[in-house]
C-alpha cells in the first residue's frame, strides 16, 4: 500500500481576497475519496499583510468559534490552529 493517495480528479479555483492575499480552493478525488482543501497564500513582504493570534475576550482558556473571533475585528482571512 502506498504512502500517498493517486489524485484522480482535481479542480481548484483562486481568488484574490485582498492585496497580498490569496485563497485558493481545491476539490481533490484520491483513490476513492474527496478532499476539500482551503489555502490561503499571504505576502508578508506587503505592509497590507498581518499576523496576528485571535484570542477570546474572556481569555485563552475560554474557547469560542472562529467565526465570532473574526468578526470582532477587521479580518479577512482566519485558520483554525487549535488542534
Amino acid at each position: 500500500m502506498s504512502a500517498s493517495a493517486e489524485t484522480i480528479y482535481e479542480d481548484s479555483e483562486s481568488r484574490i481576497i485582498t492585496r497580498g492575499v490569496k485563497h485558493t480552493y481545491i476539490e481533490r478525488l484520491t483513490d476513492g475519496y474527496w478532499q476539500k482543501i482551503n489555502v490561503i497564500e499571504a505576502d508578508l513582504s506587503d505592509e497590507n499583510v498581518e499576523i496576528v493570534p485571535l484570542f477570546s475576550k474572556d481569555g485563552i482558556s475560554d474557547k469560542e468559534p472562529l467565526s465570532s473571533l473574526a468578526k470582532e475585528g477587521s479580518v479577512v482571512a482566519a485558520i483554525n490552529a487549535d488542534f
